[in-house]
Formats: C-alpha cells, sequence, structure tokens
C-alpha cells in the first residue's frame, strides 16, 4: 500500500509512473505533468480492499494531482455482504482539481471471484462464491456506471495445479477456465457489446418501489438509460431476483414500447406479451418471475428492433489437455 504503517511511499510509487512514462515514450514525465501528456498512457493502481477502514479505491491512496492516474480501480471484494454499486456510485462524482472537476471513469478491478470463500477463516463449514454472485457483482456495476468488469476464479488467480488443490482451490486453474461462471462472462460480453457501457447512465429513480424502501441488498434492482451516439433509447434493469417493480418509463412510452426478458445465466431472450396495456401515467409495473428464482434484465424500447443481444461465436472449446500445452515449455 502507498501509505503503510505510518509511512509514505507515495513518492516511491510516482517514480514507478514516471519510469514508465520514460520506458514507453521516451519522455519522462513528472507525475503531475499536463494531464494531456499523460493521456499518451493507459494507467491506474490497483488498490486493496482494507477491512478495517473499508478503503478499496484508487483514490483512497491518491488524488487528482496525480495526473498519471487514467481512470479509477476498485477492489469490491470478496463476501456477501458488498454492494458495489454503491461504490460505483459514490466513485463516478467529480473530484476537485486545480483543473476544475474531474470524472474519471470507474471498473469494479476485483469483485467476488468464483469460488473464492465468502468469509475468512475457510473451514468445511464455509461457502463459497458460485455464479449467481459473479453475475450479481458483473450486472450490478455495469449498469451502476462501471465502464467495465472483472471475473475471476479462485483456482485460476492461484494457477493452481493438480498437487494444489486444497480448501480453498477446488479445482486446477485448467478446470476452472471452463466453470460456468466464466462462460456466462461471454454472455455478459455480448450484452455489453449490444449495449456498450460508455452510454449508460444510471437512472435508479425511476425504479419507484425500490427508491421508497429500503435497500435490500439480495433483492436489489439496478437500472439504466443507455442511449445510443444516433439516438437510440433503451432501459436497461437488473434484477436480481423475482421482485415487483413500478417502472417510470416516462419518455420511452410513446405509441409502443417494447420489452424483453434477458437471462444472464444463458443469454435466451423472452418477448414480454402486452407489455404497453399495463402502462398507466407512464408506470409500468412489472414481476420478475424467473424460471430459477434468479436474476434477469429487462429490455425496454421504443423500437423492437433495439432490442437485440446477439450471441458471438466463440468457437469451440479447447480441452484441458490443450489449454495445459500452452503452458509446457
Amino acid at each position: 500500500m502507498p501509505v503503510c504503517r505510518g509511512v509514505d511511499y507515495r513518492p516511491v510509487w510516482r517514480e514507478m509512473a514516471e519510469g514508465l512514462s520514460e520506458g514507453l515514450t521516451g519522455t519522462r514525465l513528472h507525475y503531475n505533468a499536463d494531464r494531456e501528456e499523460w493521456k499518451k498512457l493507459l494507467i491506474t493502481y490497483h488498490a486493496c480492499h482494507e477491512a478495517e477502514t473499508g478503503e478499496c479505491s484508487t483514490f483512497s491512496y491518491w488524488t487528482p494531482e496525480d495526473q498519471w492516474i487514467s481512470f479509477t480501480m476498485l477492489q469490491s471484494g470478496h463476501g456477501l455482504y458488498k454492494k458495489n454499486y454503491e461504490l460505483i456510485e459514490a466513485e463516478r462524482e467529480p473530484k476537485k482539481s486545480e483543473d476544475g472537476e474531474l470524472i474519471y471513469p470507474v471498473w469494479d478491478g476485483e469483485p467476488a471471484y468464483e469460488m473464492m470463500p465468502t468469509c475468512w477463516p475457510v473451514t468445511d463449514a464455509n461457502s463459497f462464491h458460485g455464479t449467481y454472485m459473479v453475475r450479481k457483482r458483473a450486472y450490478w456495476g455495469i449498469l451502476a456506471g462501471a465502464f467495465g468488469h472483472t471475473y475471476g476464479h479462485a483456482s485460476v488467480w492461484f494457477s493452481a495445479t493438480q498437487k494444489d488443490k486444497n480448501i480453498v482451490c477446488h479445482h486446477t486453474w485448467a478446470e476452472a477456465i471452463q466453470s460456468d461462471g466464466s462462460k456466462q462472462m461471454k454472455i455478459l460480453r455480448d450484452f455489453m457489446e449490444a449495449y456498450p457501457p460508455a452510454y449508460n447512465e444510471p437512472c435508479q429513480e425511476r425504479l419507484l418501489r425500490q427508491a421508497a424502501a429500503e435497500d435490500v441488498l439480495d433483492q436489489h434492482e439496478q437500472a439504466a438509460l443507455w442511449t445510443s451516439p444516433d439516438g437510440k433509447c433503451v432501459m436497461l434493469v437488473y434484477f436480481a431476483a423475482d421482485t415487483e417493480e413500478k417502472i417510470q418509463v416516462g419518455d420511452l412510452s410513446g405509441d409502443a414500447v417494447y420489452g424483453t426478458w434477458f437471462d444472464p445465466s444463458d443469454g435466451s431472450l423472452t418477448e414480454v406479451e402486452d407489455l404497453q396495456s399495463r402502462i398507466r401515467d407512464g408506470v409500468l409495473p412489472v414481476k420478475n418471475a424467473s424460471a430459477n428464482g434468479e436474476d434477469r434484465v429487462l429490455i425496454l424500447a421504443k423500437e423492437k428492433d433495439d432490442i437485440a443481444v446477439a450471441s458471438r461465436n466463440y468457437g469451440q472449446e479447447k480441452t484441458e489437455e490443450e489449454m495445459r500445452k500452452v503452458f509446457e515449455w
């Protein structure tokens, strides 16, 4: 950490950033040199989640004076009770500097990894993060305003081999790379390519039931308006559970409004029937009644053609033996 046990190591980290600038551009930039010069590079600081203070952001340690920082990284961390959507919302607030107020792009760079223990110390009674937890953190983050997301698996992070299997690493890295959670990140990519996060604007105030009630973590709904450069407008609402909501559709409820449920576990799309007839005074009552009792995304649009999440052809999966060859030197 840049500041540890009362010792300020930030000058060392700044020297590292300056060294990167010299090695990559041929010019040594001072850590607080003109921001335009630093835009030639893409650098951030990987924060750690401090249990004692709750700090977990790049800007827990740095300020806009450190012009080598390109974007904010969060480590929302592992555990059952992390609200990464709140952390992302807080980090999207402008930061004051001599240049005025600056808004840094933000992402959750270390959320709950698949098959990481939900608490420490690890015992046989521990629960572990499954695919549902991994999905929740991803869609909460993206629709809360993050520009991207990081997926991780305990055994991949550890590079676990057969002999490394233990109470934390239940799989080898080669087994883990084919896990259900990793496959569902391909579906997340399809979703993000259909609706690039750069054009998301969170709109929690449109979730009228949730806005009037206390936030319940496992039932949290996250909404964003996605507006493309060519004027397409789509509302994306992530339901973490089978909950009811009243959505202020507002400018989406013109002559017609179309809706489709997107299942982040398998990428399937289910059209909502007779949606227009349910809207009263611009408010749509809706319930997520998913087949598995878990999460879905409601996609709402004026034009039916604007609701499309194409599945990318990722090719045939490699066998464990084929993947191992990559690392057998």
